[in-house]
């Protein structure tokens, strides 16, 4: 295990009266200290230690995000933002205690445009569910981390999540058009585009993205989509030593061949 750093926790009182507050205005189903339900939350797939948070929300919209956002705020209570907890990296363990907020339940496909090639998701939608969606529609999303039949489009965002065909499409960063996202305190931004061009003001979208839940929770997401490829070809190559495999994958991008992935094995 990974030990956390020493971060300053919010303090029992504080705690407890945004738990009651979150009860008030979202319904004790949504908000919880159930001791239980809280250990399930406590660590993702990453081997930074655990810790168990205070609270539990399960957002369901994005006004409960926004509602979180404000209590938290004004009692000075921490929040950690989780999708499908599939995080190698610790991004969903919640360091400071305080609130999870889990947006698993905002899980919709609200809309797909073929003409377009874009797509707006929720963060709880699975990453391998819309990939299975847009290529029955002849469109491809390219980001394939590990954990693809698993892990959910919030979380990818929030860690610029690649995967083995990054070498040829890049990361997530480079399919994020636009974002509607929740600043603490409960103030809504909406970024970007729904366009392939966008050339004016500040990318505040690439800012956010892969910020790890530090500067905003995500409620929906713009993506760009490309067609699918017409076919796909694997080549198994066989190599006295590392150094030779290394020398094989230059001389094939050298040659200007940028395969979709390459991994050694």
């Amino acid at each position: 295990m990974i030990d956390p750093p020493r971060l300053r926790l919010a303090t029992e009182s504080a705690t407890s009266r945004a738990l009651l507050a979150l009860e008030r205005e979202l319904g004790p189903s949504r908000a919880t200290g159930d001791r239980a339900t809280r250990e399930r939350f406590a660590s993702d797939e990453s081997p930074v230690q655990p810790r168990v948070p205070d609270i539990v929300v399960f957002a369901e919209t994005a006004g409960h995000v926004e509602t979180t956002l404000r209590i938290a705020e004004a009692h000075g209570v921490p929040v950690t933002p989780r999708a499908g907890g599939t995080s190698r990296v610790g991004g969903a363990v919640p360091l400071a205690g305080g609130i999870v907020l889990c947006t698993a339940a905002l899980s919709r496909i609200v809309d797909l445009d073929r003409r377009n090639s874009i797509v707006v998701v929720e963060p709880g939608v699975v990453l391998g569910a819309l990939h299975r969606q847009v290529e029955a529609e002849g469109l491809f999303y390219p980001p394939d981390p590990s954990s693809w039949e698993s892990c959910m489009i919030g979380g990818n965002v929030a860690a610029n999540a690649g995967g083995p065909r990054a070498l040829k499409y890049g990361n997530t960063r480079d399919y994020v058009l636009g974002l509607q996202a929740h600043l603490m305190g409960g103030r809504t931004l909406r970024t970007g585009r729904r366009t392939a061009k966008g050339v004016v003001g500040y990318d505040v979208t690439s800012l956010l993205v892969g910020s790890e839940g530090t500067l905003a929770v995500f409620s929906e997401i713009t993506l760009k989509l490309l067609p699918d490829p017409p076919s796909i070809a694997t080549v198994l190559a066989v190599y006295t030593d590392v150094a030779a495999a290394t020398r094989g994958v230059i001389s094939v991008c050298g040659a200007g061949i940028l395969p979709r992935c390459a991994e050694l094995m």
